[in-house]
């Protein structure tokens, strides 16, 4: 039976409180957003990911770890081994907003193979929109049905992540707290219930777009981790009641304290600034 969280220290303060430049930038008004539709496929070349390979090494990555994610591909999964989320832009292009990186492992103790989600990452502007939580439901069935695995970079400290995984269906698999189980069966029907949301990308200004203001605000006021999980409850609600643009807003400028809704800033094994 899989080990139950147990209650942990929240993170420092101080490594999540924004900083002046942050804090300008929130005070900017988000433009009004623009529903646009999300597709997921498995990439066959990775030169196709270019612009986020770049993006990954300025945020500090080795070229090691760009290496395996991009370039060392999983030959039993290929080309599903990789899944990129791309939206089609107002040129008429499809443009890739993130990807989730698998792999197909064979466990001796368990006589079985499982499937191990080892990478998901979304562009930090497209952060908000459910991208995240779509690319790990396309990411948890490979060919029959599979126990799925995932270590947590940052263990029980990354509560955010952890909860966007324990909402899935994902349970610790002991006392330790670094890998996360998700059964074949839960995959399945995690898989069957989910109903991909509307993504939405920047548009023409609204009158909407004050109420944005007022949550980017209200969110760079917060000084305390509770404060942030409070906010971050309020923001849902918001979501829940169809209060789209002040909920993404919010969301978004949690996303700039390093708190996303989606599952963490980078990736679930990021070398540098991951969950």
């Amino acid at each position: 039976m899989a080990a139950q969280l147990t209650p942990v220290a929240v993170p420092c303060v101080s490594a999540m409180a924004p900083t002046s430049a942050v804090r300008a930038k929130m005070q900017r008004v988000p433009l009004s957003p623009r529903p646009v539709a999300v597709t997921v496929l498995p990439c066959v070349s990775a030169a196709a990911l270019g612009e986020i390979r770049g993006r990954l090494r300025k945020m500090d990555n080795s070229s090691h770890f760009l290496f395996f994610i991009f370039d060392q591909r999983d030959k039993q999964l290929y080309p599903h081994d990789l899944l990129v989320a791309t939206v089609q832009t107002k040129s008429g292009k499809q443009r890739a907003v993130g990807f989730i990186r698998r792999s197909l492992k064979f466990e001796k103790k368990h006589n079985c193979s499982s499937l191990y989600i080892e990478f998901v990452w979304v562009y930090p502007e497209c952060r908000g929109q459910q991208l995240g939580r779509t690319l790990l439901h396309a990411g948890l069935q490979a060919g029959k049905p599979k126990d799925v695995r995932l270590v947590v970079a940052g263990s029980v400290d990354n509560l955010v992540a952890i909860r966007l995984y324990e909402s899935v269906g994902f349970r610790w698999t002991d006392s330790t707290c670094s890998e996360m189980l998700l059964t074949a069966e839960a995959a399945q029907s995690a898989v069957a219930s989910y109903v991909q949301p509307v993504c939405t990308l920047g548009g023409a200004p609204s009158s909407n777009d004050s109420a944005a203001s007022d949550a980017i605000t209200n969110v760079a006021s917060c000084e305390s981790i509770p404060d942030m999980l409070a906010l971050m409850a309020q923001v849902e609600q918001e979501q829940a009641a169809g209060a789209l643009q002040a909920g993404t807003a919010a969301g978004g400028a949690l996303h700039e304290l390093g708190v996303d809704l989606d599952g963490g800033e980078g990736g679930l094994q990021q070398e540098a600034g991951g969950r």
